[in-house]
């Protein structure tokens, strides 16, 4: 805890459901061995702001107003240098340990060997959300990433994140390990940037990945779909959501084998110098009754979230639970499929022609 919160503080969080529900509010209370009857909750608040919280207390509040949802949401950074192993990054990383302290205020735990020759780095940084109450204006927020080796020999950083700002830190974390020494860094940092693609590789990649052969789950439908402009051909921002007369054309195209290469309105996009940023896809398990919807979005780097995980009864779908850890590991197995196709298009001739859309790249 950074410093005790006012009496002030404890009463606007418990008075407002914005923070936490007042049934919450209640049982916080009860916990401390307080229990009112038929009260109001700003009576509640007003006798829970003058009691002494200790530090396991204030903790608890601060992960109860924690909003942040169960469904997990990775990307990951690519550390190019061939010569690299695991082992190498662990040991540049503790060696940065004090400067990131020092300099970042980024505490770094031991990394911690995994069965597969991985590394679990974890660490906590302080995040300030200024205009919020004295309580919750400053908190202390964990990270946790995995090192690992791609079978290419690549070295790849996977993390889960909530926020721009805990990809921000995990991103410095990595940077300062770069640059400990300014004059020859030891790695180069890569991520998966769909505008390194011609137009028509962009809308392959989604095609690709469209018609994978996944090991455990099929795609039963694409359910969203956004387009963007190319900004080299128009200044335009322009983003649009893709109808569902449209989606439906794709979706059969997809089912029935024939994939987008034949589809009227991907060829109009192609074009028209429209390309696919993001897409949302209903899976459904191959032997399990669960349905899961995941997002692929590059804005325009890449990350995968989990927008959805169901059970399917007779009465129809219902929300389900899916671990986190198994979030994470499906999840980043189609960062995998996805940066598999990417660097095959990335490393083929470019294309120009829509006329040549429908030959393989």
């Amino acid at each position: 805890m950074l410093e005790y919160p006012d009496k002030h503080s404890i009463f606007q969080i418990l008075n407002s459901n914005n923070f936490i529900p007042q049934s919450s509010a209640r049982k916080l209370l009860q916990q401390k061995g307080i229990f009112i009857l038929n009260s109001s909750r700003e009576s509640l608040s007003s006798l829970g702001s003058k009691i002494f919280w200790g530090a396991e207390d204030i903790y608890t509040i601060k992960q109860m107003t924690d909003k942040e949802s169960n469904l997990k949401k990775v990307s990951r950074l690519y550390l190019k240098n061939n010569e690299l192993s695991p082992d190498n990054i662990k040991d540049m990383v503790q060696s940065a340990s004090s400067l990131l302290a020092q300099k970042e205020s980024i505490i770094l735990n031991n990394p911690i060997k995994l069965e597969d020759g991985s590394y679990k780095i974890t660490g906590s940084y302080i995040k300030e959300n200024p205009g919020k109450v004295q309580l919750l204006d400053k908190v202390e927020k964990d990270f946790s990433v995995k090192c690992r080796q791609l079978p290419s020999k690549q070295i790849v950083i996977d993390y889960s994140f909530s926020d721009e700002t805990d990809q921000r830190i995990i991103k410095k974390v990595f940077d300062i390990v770069q640059k400990r020494d300014p004059e020859k860094p030891a790695f180069e940092i890569e991520s998966i940037n769909i505008e390194l693609l011609s137009i028509e590789k962009r809308i392959r990649l989604f095609d690709k990945f469209f018609e994978f052969s996944f090991t455990e789950w099929e795609i039963v439908k694409v359910s969203q779909l956004t387009i963007k402009k190319d900004e080299s051909k128009e200044r335009s921002e322009e983003e649009r959501d893709v109808t569902t007369d449209d989606l439906e054309g794709i979706t059969k195209a997809i089912l029935d084998g024939s994939g987008l290469r034949r589809n009227s309105f991907v060829l109009d996009c192609i074009s028209k110098g429209f390309y696919f940023i993001s897409a949302k896809i209903r899976l459904e398990h191959k032997k399990d009754p669960l349905v899961i919807e995941i997002e692929i979005s590059f804005k325009p780097k890449l990350d995968v979230k989990m927008a959805s995980i169901k059970e399917l009864h007779e009465d129809g779908l219902k929300n389900s639970f899916m671990n986190p850890t198994e979030q994470e590991e499906l999840l980043n197995y189609f960062q995998d499929i996805i940066y598999g196709i990417y660097q095959n298009l990335l490393n083929q001739k470019v294309l120009n022609v829509v006329d040549h859309y429908n030959k393989e790249i």
